[in-house]
């Protein structure tokens, strides 16, 4: 398998789940944008980014 050489991981949770953006931010996730109306049901997620260097 080849190197993938990412220097930054991302990912997307629900503003209302509080339990998992704490989780997120013990893994060194911060959010960096909102996004709204991301879910079907019309709710915003924020995307979390995570430095991988």
């Amino acid at each position: 398998m080849g190197e993938y050489r990412a220097s930054e991981s991302f990912l997307e949770v629900r503003k209302s789940n509080v339990a998992a953006i704490n989780l997120y931010k013990k893994l060194d996730f911060k959010p960096v944008k909102s996004i709204n109306g991301y879910y079907k049901d019309g709710e915003a997620a924020y995307v979390m980014a995570r430095s991988l260097t």
